[in-house]
């Protein structure tokens, strides 16, 4: 028999030597071991049971919680030594907090719903402490016993007091469906093609993240917890999504495998390599090899560099390049290369004027691509931009080009790599920190770096989803003409893929850069495919766009947590700025 120390139970209710199920169901879905107590995972067992059916104490106690969390009903009793069970998504609750209740006593009855648990299913959790484990355990020698001596007194003993506050952020986080860990997920898919040992040794590495963000993330305090409830539900969606693509994947590559199976190390050097590619295919768009020198167009090009870019002089005193991108592979001459200047007056500039107005550098693109037709009359013209240049260009052909064709010289094509033609959360995050009552803080923390920060620069705020510059850019779309490609990364964390459509204009997503390394951004400027589609598009023809499903998940994903993070960001400063003003 198990004796209660942190909670006092009369001897009538004291702990029976058997456990009970709490329906005669059979298990529908098993207990999954989160790796901590805030990692994916299932935290329980589903048992199949017709709405209606009588929920039962699985043993005597007292019970710790009872009410309603994101509209499903839920109960926990305690019953002593750090040990209580969960009965989740009731139509009907029976009890209340702190009520006596004995083994076998209805607790409720099935036929609520919440998260993915449908009104067919009832859900039961057990924890020692603050730990999940396998609720079957309780029904099955050994008993708890020995598990309760492993867990720490002291974890044990703040269980036995009711907390309730504590138990509704956990069914809420319960009621939003929280994905099961990596190896859960794959589980089946790594059956299929003998790859257990490798996908479990990549899915404690990706729990391990997934699990420290979101460990992170709901540290910060309540605002935290709410953003990682907003978050895990699209995260269960796109695994989800990927993990049935995968085992269609995986039952085609079966026999492969098979044939493989001799060779061991050879075999998972191949799922390894396989994975990956599986992976950046249903994500981007991949491109044929590149020619070693594009056909080209035969213009000249105005390359236009980014935020925090800078051109200056070298010891010879030749001015350099403001960013370096492929000229010679896309098919341009190195005599016909110009490169846009953001400083008015002068060749030379430093990232400080890359930090100011957005329109008014698109107006020095203008003056400087008339410059350019004026020294090389007859000579049409290419645009190539790099992340903000891209936008100084998008700015250049909406707002001074349109109608004025006529004034300039002929514009071919443009080209943009990682540019953010629809605005990037990060700038989002960056405009909310400055406009946040807490921002001055932030921002004397990013101090240490040796360059400037761009947080709180006036592009920085122009570039931001929902700017007015944004907002309007693309009203009257693009002008008749210009042929414009945009490239993306697949795993750009500055300018994410979803951010770089561009009206009636292909867009091509690669995986620029290591796999799963988010570098992207600049390594977008030398990837094969962007190479080899800004090849194609240069030369007149259309890129490859056999691209993959998912090809912009990640990309609206990454927006979707930055942006919920931009407004915790004010809401977290606001509520701040009031604390401090109190008396």
């Amino acid at each position: 028999m198990l004796v209660a120390n942190g909670l006092t139970l009369s001897p009538s209710l004291a702990l029976d030597d058997s456990w009970i199920p709490p329906v005669p169901g059979k298990i529908v879905r098993p207990f999954s071991q989160p790796i901590t107590i805030y990692a994916a995972g299932h935290r329980g067992v589903d048992f199949a049971a017709d709405a209606g059916t009588p929920v039962r104490a699985a043993n005597s106690g007292v019970v710790s919680f009872s009410g309603d969390v994101a509209g499903a009903q839920h109960a926990v009793i305690a019953h002593g030594n750090g040990i209580r069970t969960s009965y989740s998504f009731l139509a009907t609750n029976n009890v209340v907090t702190g009520q006596s209740i004995r083994r076998g006593q209805v607790v409720g009855t099935t036929g609520g719903t919440g998260g993915d648990h449908t009104g067919s299913v009832f859900h039961f959790g057990v924890r020692i402490g603050d730990r999940y484990v396998d609720p079957m355990l309780l029904f099955a020698p050994p008993d708890l016993t020995e598990m309760v001596r492993l867990v720490p007194l002291a974890e044990r003993t703040g269980a036995d007091t009711p907390d309730p506050a504590a138990e509704q952020r956990e069914f809420t986080r319960l009621s939003i469906s929280e994905p099961d860990n990596c190896a859960g997920m794959v589980g089946d898919l790594a059956g299929m093609v003998g790859m257990g040992g490798v996908v479990e040794t990549a899915c404690d590495v990706l729990d391990v993240v997934v699990d420290a963000g979101l460990r992170a993330l709901r540290a910060t305090g309540a605002a935290g917890e709410e953003l990682a409830n907003e978050i895990v539900p699209v995260i269960r969606a796109v695994l989800q999504e990927m993990r049935e693509r995968g085992v269609g994947l995986a039952q085609a590559a079966q026999s492969v495998m098979g044939d493989l199976a001799a060779a061991a190390v050879n075999v998972m050097t191949v799922i390894v390599e396989a994975g990956v590619s599986i992976y950046e295919k249903m994500t981007t768009c991949p491109q044929p090899q590149p020619k070693a020198r594009g056909a080209g167009s035969g213009n000249l090009v105005l390359a236009v560099a980014g935020l925090s870019s800078s051109r200056s002089r070298d010891s010879s005193g030749e001015v350099g390049p403001s960013f370096s991108f492929a000229a010679t592979a896309l098919g341009y001459s190195l005599s016909d290369v110009s490169y846009f200047s953001y400083r008015p007056d002068g060749d030379t500039y430093s990232p400080r004027q890359t930090y100011e107005d957005l329109p008014t550098k698109a107006r020095l693109l203008g003056e400087q691509i008339k410059a350019l037709g004026v020294a090389n009359p007859g000579r049409a013209i290419d645009l190539v931009g790099h992340s903000q240049g891209g936008v100084v260009i998008d700015l250049f052909l909406t707002q001074i080009y349109r109608g004025h064709a006529d004034e300039f010289p002929v514009l071919a094509n443009v080209v943009t790599f990682a540019s953010p033609h629809e605005g990037t959360p990060l700038a989002t995050v960056g405009d909310a920190i400055d406009h946040s009552p807490a921002g001055p803080s932030v921002k004397a923390s990013l101090s240490f770096s040796p360059q400037p920060s761009p947080v709180g620069k006036l592009s920085v705020a122009q570039l931001s989803q929902g700017s007015p510059l944004i907002t309007e850019l693309w009203r009257n779309g693009l002008p008749r003409g210009i042929r414009f490609l945009s490239i993306v990364g697949s795993e750009d964390p500055v300018v994410p893929s979803s951010s770089g459509d561009v009206p009636d204009s292909p867009k091509v997503i690669v995986q620029a850069g290591a796999p799963f390394v988010p570098d992207d951004h600049s390594a977008i400027l030398h990837d094969d495919d962007a190479i080899s589609a800004a090849q194609v598009h240069l030369a007149g023809g259309s890129p490859a766009m056999n691209c993959g499903p998912l090809s912009d998940v990640s990309g609206e994903i990454y927006s979707q947590v930055l942006n919920a993070g931009a407004q915790k960001i004010n809401q977290l400063g606001t509520l701040r700025a009031t604390v401090l003003a109190s008396p």
